[in-house]
């Protein structure tokens, strides 16, 4: 399938694994770049090091707590420092915690 993201910019929180780590995975089959966020430097390096492998694209990693403005901001320069700019953004995360919707409390989402 061609999603016309050959040469597009992605920026993927939460990325290093589960959904956002598919989501990168897909991405960077259709030919994206990839700046990979998320919050445990290690598997961050292993999912890049596997997209690199995988798809020869070029891989960005922030480690990035997204509840954190600051290093939100500092995830955001380095990818436009890197690739010039962001052309797809998918804002991702690990929360909240598990719960039906109707019983996740405002604190829980916040947290993510």
């Amino acid at each position: 399938m061609d999603l016309g993201l050959d040469g597009k910019v992605a920026l993927v929180a939460g990325g290093s694994r589960g959904l956002g780590r598919a989501v990168a995975s897909t991405l960077a089959a259709e030919g994206a770049e990839i700046a990979l966020a998320a919050r445990d430097p290690e598997t961050l390096s292993r999912t890049a090091e596997e997209l690199k492998r995988s798809y020869g694209r070029d891989v960005l990693t922030v480690p990035t707590d997204v509840t954190d403005e600051q290093a939100v901001e500092r995830l955001v320069d380095q990818t436009r420092a890197r690739f010039g700019r962001i052309d797809v953004l998918i804002a991702n995360s690990g929360g909240p915690k598990a719960s039906s919707f109707e019983t996740t409390a405002v604190a829980d989402w916040e947290q993510g």
